[in-house]
């Protein structure tokens, strides 16, 4: 399996979700390979980071309530890798140099300027004891949330 993935950036996403359809999504540590019940992905044309912040949006959340087939089910809601495959990710989310192969517009400054915000908010929410941890979760979420053009 995930060996030969050892030396790239991967996005482990839990399978289970919570009752709200919160995903549990986290940047791997180099040389960790996740055991039975975690989804592996291989973001190649977004930043890992970006898109740990979007798997663990409300954003996300309203996806997999929506989206989800085993969401209605009492107990164990869980996404499947082709869910997880089908959900949308926003344009201004995606990695600059990326775009113009996709013939997409190249990133304004405030697309990068948001790119640069959610890093940082999730860089924070992913050490060890997060300062400022409320703040960053809020900057997550209203970052995530103009990305998909939706009102903060």
């Amino acid at each position: 399996g995930h060996q030969f993935l050892k030396g790239s950036k991967r996005v482990f996403v839990r399978e289970l979700c919570r009752r709200d359809g919160k995903l549990t999504a986290a940047v791997s540590r180099n040389g960790v390979v996740p055991l039975r019940g975690v989804l592996t992905v291989l973001p190649l044309m977004i930043d890992a980071q970006i898109l740990t912040g979007i798997l663990n949006s409300q954003i996300a959340a309203a996806y997999v309530r929506a989206c989800t087939a085993s969401f209605t089910k009492v107990d164990f809601q869980k996404i499947t890798i082709a869910e997880l495959y089908e959900m949308p990710i926003p344009i201004a989310a995606l990695h600059r140099k990326h775009r113009a192969s996709l013939g997409l517009a190249p990133a304004t400054r405030k697309e990068i300027r948001l790119q640069q915000r959610l890093v940082k908010a999730v860089k924070i929410l992913s050490s060890q004891k997060p300062k400022d941890y409320k703040r960053s979760l809020n900057c997550v979420e209203n970052v995530v949330k103009t990305m998909y053009g939706a009102r903060s």
